[in-house]
């Protein structure tokens, strides 16, 4: 759908906002909502699909001031009423019950406005009236698709032009552009159907490849390419003439402090977002559909077992064994997993490789979407809509403002997480780290290294040393 959301490419949000290595939480609040989350989709409440397109329906001011978590928990509680499971009235009256510390704010809304419709309260809930949730399938949402793929690396498409009020993983920004197929994905779960309960329908996955100066026009910066993974229905031939191609999306102007963040600015007081968390995983946990044992442990697992230290172990290797790069850039999802990596969001994940021809980085304009096993959860600054809005538009200045200043001669690579599939950036060695074991040169190795927003530096002590 058209929503705020849907971030690529619009303008009027500032400077990225950067932090250096950052807790997975900020606050108690932000650790129970995203455990809540994840407790429901393993007893098969709601997909992923169906989340997104929660997130999606938050009123555009509440998603820009309530950060991060504070979507998550806007697309949670309208999922949770929308399934049948709470009623807005009884989570509503749980939070001003909460109300009672001094100077608490006396009323409450949802975040989101949930349109309870009756066929998706039918049978008791969304999962009940045909959603798909992959967890209960083996955890990934890949599937066989019986009819062969339209379309072969090397052909040149164009993006269908339209937009809809439906879930959609086609950024307004890639609309009615031109582009050419580089990589195919098999089959998966399409996302703008099980969104709606309406059932699987598997669809062939692409990376298509767009050059900057098709998206942006004359404001491209210099040898600019933007990948986005596209479902087949959103493509056609170049030839097709349905396929018109549109105008670039308008700018989008709010003033650069309304920023988005994940951090509670008054901690005299208890906000409304950590009120109404509160109360909704109350809820649930009296009503059995979670345990506070069970969010517990998932608070665990990713405070304490996934992080970017995962993803360091990976590129130290990988800068060691030959073998093992030439597995990791062919086929990252089988390469990583003998090590057996906790967290998740890694159903598929492809290795980039920084060179000195070709510099690569990361981002999701759509939501925050990001390999949890190997780097951990994102970054505040990664979830902004300053970084999500313009790295698409305008990488090489929005990573000199992050300190890194990438060579005219180097083309850049956008790699924007639209479906699936997870990317990590490899990041080239430091000239000066020849005498270091696979475990000294993973300590060299930043989070952001492998976003793609730094390239990772020698020690200075030790640089001069060699």
């Amino acid at each position: 759908m058209d929503g705020i959301h849907d971030l690529g490419g619009r303008q009027g949000f500032g400077v990225v906002r950067h932090t250096a290595e950052e807790a997975a939480f900020h606050a108690r609040w932000q650790a129970r909502v995203f455990a809540c989350l994840l407790g429901l989709q393993r007893v098969a409440a709601h997909n992923t699909d169906q989340f997104r397109h929660a997130v999606e329906r938050i009123v555009p001011a509440a998603y820009l001031r309530d950060g991060y978590y504070g979507r998550w928990l806007g697309g949670l509680e309208t999922l949770a009423v929308e399934a049948g499971l709470i009623s807005q009235t009884e989570l509503n009256a749980r939070v001003l019950q909460l109300h009672t510390a001094p100077g608490a704010v006396r009323s409450v809304q949802l975040a989101a406005q949930p349109e309870v419709q009756p066929a998706r309260l039918a049978a008791g809930g969304w999962s009940r009236a045909g959603a798909i949730n992959p967890e209960a399938r083996g955890g990934t949402a890949r599937r066989p698709v019986s009819r062969a793929p339209q379309f072969r690396i090397g052909d040149v498409v164009r993006t269908q032009a339209h937009g809809h009020s439906r879930h959609t993983r086609l950024p307004a920004y890639a609309r009615g552009r031109r582009g050419t197929i580089v990589a195919w994905h098999d089959g998966w779960v399409f996302p703008d159907r099980n969104a709606h309960a309406e059932g699987e329908d598997p669809q062939h996955l692409y990376t298509v490849e767009f050059d900057g100066r098709a998206l942006w026009g004359g404001e491209c910066e210099q040898d600019v390419l933007v990948m986005l993974d596209l479902f087949e229905p959103y493509l056609c031939p170049l030839e097709q003439s349905a396929c018109e191609i549109t105008d670039a999306d308008g700018a989008f102007l709010m003033s650069s402090h309304d920023h988005d963040h994940d951090h509670d600015h008054d901690h005299e007081r208890v906000s409304p977002v950590a009120l109404r968390a509160e109360a909704l995983e109350a809820l649930l946990i009296e009503k059995g559909l979670l345990t506070a044992d069970a969010v517990d442990k998932v608070i665990a697992l990713y405070s304490e077992r996934t992080g970017p230290m995962n993803g360091a172990r990976v590129v130290a290797r990988a800068w060691c064994s030959h073998a093992f790069r030439e597995q990791l850039l062919a086929d990252g999802t089988s390469a990583v997993a003998p090590f057996n990596f906790e967290g998740g969001e890694m159903q598929k994940l492809v290795v980039v490789e920084n060179t000195a021809a070709v510099h690569n980085v990361v981002v999701c304009t759509l939501c925050s979407c990001y390999p949890w096993a190997v780097l951990g959860l994102p970054p505040s600054w990664y979830k902004d809509p300053a970084y999500r809005s313009r790295i698409v538009r305008e990488p090489r200045q929005v990573l000199r403002e992050l300190g890194l200043q990438v060579a005219t001669a180097r083309q850049i690579r956008v790699w924007d997480s639209s479906a699936e599939v997870r990317y990590m950036v490899l990041p080239m060695r430091p000239a000066a780290s020849h005498a270091l074991n696979e475990s000294a040169l993973a300590a060299l190795v930043s989070r952001d290294a492998m976003i793609g927003v730094a390239e990772v530096q020698m020690p200075a002590l030790e640089a001069r040393a060699s």
